[in-house]
């Protein structure tokens, strides 16, 4: 079941199946690229808890206990645990609010995870709530995978960007290049690139421009590899680092019976 709301302005339609946004517009135009062959995590907007992006080998030690998930991109973990959790969806004042519950024999932790996509008259913002409801305290990492579609061309700006050194294509060492403020389509590179930011970044599409704000979301993933179709980059913030598992870089240690919340926001300027 897919609902959508509105506003006059903008509009979005979100799936029960993973929260996945399945689309967003902005008087009548579409922001988000969709999905070509249904997988969330190749158009629209995805949302990866309890980890984004990949885990190495997929498994990782916590307080010493060792947890082996599924290596669904092999041989690693990738996206989370929530893409094919059902939601319980209901319509806001300002937008779409729904919870479920990660409780998988592979990830001894019980989380209760709630998302919210709130409209404004220009622009959009996701809010994440994650409750663990275990006795044992427990990871956490946060991401969204939105592909914003461009015209022409695309260019990410912000005061300070410091792309992740990786090894093994994926997997951040800790060390960081020296800071850029800007990326662009120009530079004729295939990004699918870890960074860390200030939590502000200006995206221009061509012929509208976003700004993307994130809070408790300083690590970002650009990707303009096989799935966004030449047609859209995906600007994904995330919480903690690829692989934070493993590496502890941004690594959330929720408490049991604590909660953790993050957003990001995005303004729309149609350049009018």
């Amino acid at each position: 079941m897919i609902i959508s709301t509105g506003n006059g302005e903008m509009e979005a339609a979100v799936d029960e199946i993973g929260f996945h946004i399945s689309r967003i517009t902005y008087r009548q135009r579409d922001i988000l690229k969709p999905s070509s062959d249904g997988h969330p995590t190749h158009g629209g907007a995805a949302h990866m808890i309890p980890f984004a992006n990949r885990i190495r080998n997929g498994n990782f030690i916590y307080n010493s206990r060792f947890v082996q998930l599924d290596r669904d991109a092999p041989p690693n973990a990738i996206h989370g645990l929530i893409r094919n959790s059902k939601f319980d969806l209901k319509i806001t004042k300002n937008g779409i609010s729904g919870i479920t519950r990660i409780q998988n024999d592979r990830f001894p932790w019980v989380y209760d995870v709630e998302i919210m996509i709130s409209l404004q008259e220009n622009g959009f913002a996701v809010q994440y709530h994650v409750k663990n409801l275990s006795e044992d305290d427990g990871p956490l990492m946060i991401g969204s995978h939105p592909y914003f579609l461009f015209s022409g061309s695309w260019s990410i700006h912000s005061r300070s960007m410091r792309e992740m050194v990786c090894k093994d294509s994926y997997f951040p060492t800790g060390e960081f290049l020296n800071p850029v403020e800007s990326l662009s389509s120009a530079q004729n590179r295939l990004y699918d690139t870890p960074f860390r930011t200030d939590g502000k970044i200006r995206i221009d599409l061509g012929n509208i421009s976003l700004k993307m704000v994130t809070e408790r979301m300083p690590f970002m993933i650009i990707y303009t590899g096989i799935f966004s179709e030449g047609t859209s980059v995906a600007v994904e913030p995330m919480t903690g680092a690829i692989d934070c598992f493993n590496n502890g870089i941004g690594l959330i240690d929720l408490k049991s019976g604590k909660d953790f919340r993050c957003s990001y926001s995005v303004i729309i300027d149609d350049h009018n």
